[in-house]
């Protein structure tokens, strides 16, 4: 997918109206011109916009941009909530790829109504597989991982720089990337802790249980196989939850770490990707709902019966 232009505005006022409009008590005219693909803002004769493109019913918003004469005056904030007050009142779905309307939507999180602008990529890990002792021997493993600033090709069988030990296992088109959230960290350090780990002291940084993405705001409870997560500049669809192995035991230093995720349930999932394109830490997602027959949930706790009855 071709990468999309952004603009990053000098504006950076309140989410409010400034304090010139309230004054007037008027509402800017604000409308759809469709056939140009903006959403344009009249402010006294000045006109603001924002660009977006339409891609399987999604709007994409590109590029805003606020005319000099207006700029530090709360316009481009305006701007912004109009649009998304626009699309929320026809039941229309968005991405912001434009990194000024990222950083509002960041400071404004009432914007989204919900989960779907809410979903943050914190970090993109990969790695190669090494040699790990456990158990007395030697074992080729690439479960963890190392941070990638900038950004990152994602291709069919994966993230560029990224192998998988066990390919029958881990990789593939249908496992080519592995998402967990960043909610869970704190589970993992305290259980650690608590379990003393022959590691426990080791800061858990993200990629340490494994995944190429470290998101925030998506918890397995919310996703069903089939979902799709539409980044800025790629696409990719939820195909199943992660099954820890004893390797995942020996990173986390102690035996009993598979079976903590089985009874928590704090699995993760894997991706496909669906569009191929880049990715890069710090970009939002929006979460499409697929046939949602069967989610993580549900298909991790049959996977883990046996790891629970134990």
């Amino acid at each position: 997918m071709a990468r999309l232009r952004s603009l990053q505005l000098v504006d950076n006022a309140p989410l409010t109206l400034t304090k010139n409009l309230m004054k007037a008590a008027i509402e800017p005219p604000f409308s759809n011109q469709s056939k140009l693909q903006r959403f344009v803002l009249d402010w006294s004769g000045h006109l603001a916009h924002v660009d977006y493109e339409i891609r399987d019913h999604v709007y994409y918003l590109l590029h805003a941009e606020v005319p000099s004469a207006l700029r530090g005056q709360g316009v481009g904030q305006v701007l912004v909530e109009k649009t998304y007050a626009y699309l929320h009142a026809h039941q229309l779905t968005c991405v912001p790829v434009c990194s000024y309307i990222q950083a509002i939507v960041k400071r404004n999180p009432e914007l989204t109504q919900g989960k779907a602008m809410s979903i943050q990529l914190l970090g993109v890990q990969v790695a190669k597989p090494t040699g790990m002792m456990i158990d007395g021997k030697r074992v080729m493993t690439a479960i963890q991982k190392t941070a990638i600033s900038g950004t990152v090709a994602a291709n069919a069988i994966g993230l560029s720089g990224d192998e998988q030990a066990s390919p029958d296992v881990h990789g593939g088109l249908d496992k080519a990337v592995y998402a967990y959230p960043s909610e869970h960290y704190a589970f993992w350090r305290k259980a650690r802790q608590e379990q003393r780990a022959s590691n426990a002291d080791d800061a858990l940084a993200f990629g340490s249980l494994g995944e190429n993405l470290t998101l925030s705001g998506l918890l397995e409870t919310d996703v069903w196989i089939g979902d799709r997560l539409l980044f800025p500049n790629c696409t990719l669809r939820v195909t199943d939850p992660r099954e820890p192995c004893f390797k995942f035991n020996a990173v986390m230093g102690w035996s009993g770490a598979a079976k903590a995720m089985a009874q928590s349930g704090f699995c993760g999932f894997y991706l496909a990707v669906e569009e191929v394109g880049a990715i890069q830490a710090g970009e939002f997602a929006t979460l499409i709902a697929g046939s949602r027959q069967m989610s993580i949930p549900e298909s991790f706790a049959r996977k883990m019966k046996k790891h629970i009855s134990d």
